[in-house]
């Protein structure tokens, strides 16, 4: 069994989760989470920068991002990544970035990337009994995680989420494996460009009250 962490960064962001990749950065582990590998993948957006993004976000420049392979030249390495049968992956708020992927797919009419996932955001509210969802940040200093990378750059931030994944096992004192078995709930999936998530407890009750609100 390997673990792989990962993250993606956006040139920009548009509404219903539509993202335009520009990086996609991984962390690799074995079964007792000693890092194998690891990598950022500069993806060229082919859309202008958000402003915002490319001047406080963004660990490169733009030049850098636009002279790098396209989504459709990354497709295969990112995919055989991703849906490795041997491979469990891991990310913080995942069904996003698994979003961002479908888009990107669809965008350039290349085949899905189908793949099974974890979510940190969601065990670690349920683990911790959270009122909010803590950003990799606030665990960060939670944990108070040995750290010197920098946030929003997709490999750091798939290190920091491999810490915090860590952090939690630790809490729980059970290993890697067993962990996911104890938590096996919150696996969710992407198929043919679609994500079904996992809805916590509390997310499920506030969106009855909503409906419940507005009659629907």
């Amino acid at each position: 069994m390997k673990f792989l962490f990962f993250d993606i960064e956006c040139a920009d962001c548009y509404k219903k989760g539509r993202g335009v990749i520009c990086e996609f950065g991984y962390v690799l582990t074995d079964d007792r989470l000693n890092v194998t590998g690891r990598d950022t993948l500069l993806v060229a957006p082919e859309v202008k920068f958000n402003p915002y993004v490319i001047k406080n976000l963004l660990a490169f420049t733009e030049k850098k991002y636009n002279t790098a392979p396209t989504f459709r030249e990354r497709h295969d390495e990112i995919r055989a990544l991703l849906a490795d049968k041997d491979t469990v992956v891991i990310g913080h708020t995942t069904s996003t970035d698994a979003g961002y992927l479908n888009y990107a797919t669809k965008r350039y009419k290349l085949p899905p990337i189908d793949f099974e996932f974890f979510d940190i955001k969601k065990i670690h509210k349920h683990q911790t009994n959270a009122k909010e969802f803590a950003s990799l940040e606030n665990m960060l200093k939670e944990f108070n995680l040995d750290f010197d990378g920098r946030l929003h750059k997709s490999e750091d931030d798939a290190y920091l989420t491999m810490l915090a994944f860590k952090a939690l096992c630790q809490m729980a004192h059970i290993d890697a494996k067993l962990f996911l078995l104890k938590y096996a709930q919150f696996k969710e999936k992407t198929r043919n460009g679609k994500v079904k998530e996992v809805k916590l407890p509390s997310e499920e009750g506030n969106q009855n009250k909503k409906r419940r609100a507005t009659g629907s």
